[in-house]
């Protein structure tokens, strides 16, 4: 005999690995944007430092 109902509720799954993947999109860009500004202060003082 088969059992009734429907396919099972995996609703909360994907809903976790969303989170998880902002979680690491955020992440990733907080480090891109950090890394950038590092890059910028050193050509910043690169050519304070050849103009003078």
């Amino acid at each position: 005999m088969l059992q009734g109902g429907g396919p099972p509720d995996t609703s909360a799954y994907y809903r976790i690995a969303y989170a998880w993947a902002a979680v690491l999109y955020a992440g990733y860009s907080i480090i891109l944007w950090t890394r950038a500004r590092r890059l910028r202060r050193r050509l910043a003082a690169r050519t304070r430092t050849a103009g003078s």
